[in-house]
């Protein structure tokens, strides 16, 4: 038998809706063998694809520093949003990507996802992925005097004891593995682009796997999506979970 330690392990969970999230950001990306016409080129085809659901369509340059030289380079990237703004789809030449900072549900989530893979599969042209990934941004609404309840006590210890009294800034990144040939990173903590009375708590969790067969892509996002919900499950506290249960008239179920 493997050692257990290797891998991530957290309790099982069945799965809740509750009747609100904190969700500030839900992302999956999908990365291919680079399509070199990305590069150089306007995704037309990739546009006439999508343009049913995201008819909204910008182009991105960034700039890019080079390492070891005072010269940048720049970086191409396309987004197709959709009618309300409230989805978006991001890609480059080596990725595409899908994002929402209105989440609602991993069924919502899921099935907007599946409709552009199968939209833009003969575009792609691979049998497989170099990488898939699911992230969620959950911003917890309290500061770090205020978390007690909010997040579990084993997660943030220091903080809740009061070690090291109102840190400007607590970050914490944690690496390893979860079955499945998948990996994850966790990250934890304060934001530190914000004054010290507007902080929110993150809780930052990214599963993914390299070299994912198209065919497995639907069997490998839901388990990163139940290694997600048992995540944070286990991260949070009683208070985050009454805050999440309130109905919109504020009342708990």
């Amino acid at each position: 038998m493997a050692d257990r330690g290797q891998d991530l392990v957290l309790p099982e969970r069945v799965q809740k809706e509750y009747n609100a999230n904190l969700i500030a950001q839900a992302i999956c990306e999908i990365r291919f063998p680079t399509l070199l016409e990305l590069e150089t080129e306007q995704p037309v085809a990739f546009q006439k694809a999508l343009r049913k659901e995201y008819p909204h369509y910008e182009k991105i340059v960034t700039v890019v520093p080079m390492i070891g030289s005072s010269e940048a380079e720049k970086a191409t990237g396309h987004t197709f949003s959709s009618l309300d703004r409230r989805w978006r789809v991001g890609l480059k030449s080596g990725s595409i990507s899908l994002d929402t900072n209105q989440y609602v549900n991993f069924a919502e989530f899921s099935g907007k996802l599946y409709w552009i893979v199968k939209q833009i599969d003969h575009l792609l042209d691979t049998p497989r992925y170099t990488r898939v990934g699911l992230r969620y941004i959950n911003a917890l609404p309290v500061g770090p005097s205020q978390l007690d309840g909010w997040i579990n006590e084993s997660l943030g210890a220091p903080l809740l004891q009061g070690i090291f009294g109102r840190p400007t800034l607590c970050w914490q990144q944690i690496r390893g593995t979860c079955g499945k040939g998948s990996g994850f990173m966790f990250q934890h903590g304060l934001d530190p682009n914000v004054t010290v009375d507007q902080k929110k708590y993150f809780l930052d969790s990214d599963f993914f796997a390299e070299d994912v067969e198209n065919g497995q892509l639907r069997d490998m996002l839901s388990h990163f999506h139940e290694q997600t919900y048992r995540l944070f499950e286990w991260a949070i506290g009683d208070r985050a979970r009454e805050h999440m249960s309130k109905s919109p008239d504020g009342r708990k179920d």
